[in-house]
């Protein structure tokens, strides 16, 4: 186990940019990972080249960090998404219920919950939307430029150069290429250097096709259920199926549209770290500075394959 923990100390060492070298002498260095609990099941996580994360799954989209994700008025209005996937209520009449399980239910509540002004009741519980307030009840509304009036929708992954209402603080998945990994799963843990992720937001992920053979590198930007895993953002999507999309005129159903059945492979490197802005230029940099160390970008598609 020491000989273990070392080996991916070492490869975090390398990751990160130091001399210490990397294992890229040694093809994939494949070792075991840990199983993610799945709705009906679980995902096998393996280790290559020693401390790097790889897992085989679909590819559903996540719209959220997209300053056209959520308005009020839903979807008719333009936003990508329906408000029902972004929040819960909390209702004397109905009690407390997800979005998504009573979705016409849902949207009478928000309108009651404005009009009572988010904090009578019923309450809205958002998620992945910004909120004036610490219990996620009342949504900052966009005030000006050219998504005014629609809420600002969040990512787990922020840039503290922008305040919390700035749209722009936010991975925007229209543009920026994302992963999202399940919320307090063994990714992140770091109690056990041989069972757990170690991974962190901001890490590089590299993401793979074998089908079509097309690949993007990726940052690790949103969280999502604990019991789920393989969502990525519409720009990576976009990217692994070879197609070009216009932000300002996508629209919801073609950016669900570009969700892969897969499987598709995502490699998640702890120890690395994207650059603000965090966009496409400082991802691919990172990107290809992994693949240098890890033998080459062939040597990192051949490994995902395997």
């Amino acid at each position: 186990m020491l000989k273990i923990r070392c080996a991916i100390a070492s490869v975090l060492l390398a990751l990160a940019g130091s001399t210490v070298p990397a294992l890229a002498q040694t093809p994939c260095n494949r070792a075991p990972g840990f199983a993610q609990p799945v709705r009906g099941g679980s995902i096998a996580v393996t280790r290559i080249f020693v401390a790097a994360l790889k897992f085989h799954s679909s590819l559903e989209i996540n719209i959220d960090g997209a300053p056209n994700a959520y308005h009020i008025k839903g979807r008719p209005f333009g936003a990508l998404d329906t408000l029902c996937n972004a929040g819960r209520a909390i209702s004397s009449a109905r009690g407390t219920y997800e979005g998504m399980e009573d979705c016409g239910a849902f949207l009478e509540d928000v309108k009651a919950a404005e009009a009572a002004g988010w904090h009578g009741d019923p309450k809205i519980e958002w998620y992945g939307i910004a909120t004036k307030d610490a219990a996620h009840n009342e949504p900052v509304v966009q005030s000006d430029g050219p998504y005014q009036g629609y809420f600002v929708s969040t990512t787990a992954f922020e840039n503290p150069a922008f305040d919390a209402g700035d749209p722009r603080r936010y991975l925007d998945s229209r543009t920026v290429p994302f992963v999202v990994l399940p919320r307090g799963s063994h990714f992140f843990s770091k109690g056990d250097a041989f069972s757990d992720g170690g991974a962190a937001l901001g890490n590089v992920a590299f993401v793979y096709d074998p089908a079509s053979q097309r690949y993007a590198f990726a940052i690790v930007g949103d969280l999502g259920p604990t019991k789920a895993l393989g969502e990525g953002s519409i720009a990576l999507a976009a990217a692994l199926r070879g197609k070009a999309i216009d932000p300002a005129t996508l629209t919801g159903k073609q950016a669900t549209a570009l969700a892969l059945a897969g499987p598709i492979v995502t490699v998640v490197f702890p120890g690395t770290q994207v650059e603000a802005p965090y966009d496409n230029a400082q991802i691919d940099k990172a990107g290809t500075a992994v693949a240098e160390r890890m033998g080459g970008l062939d040597s990192l598609k051949l490994c995902a394959a395997m």
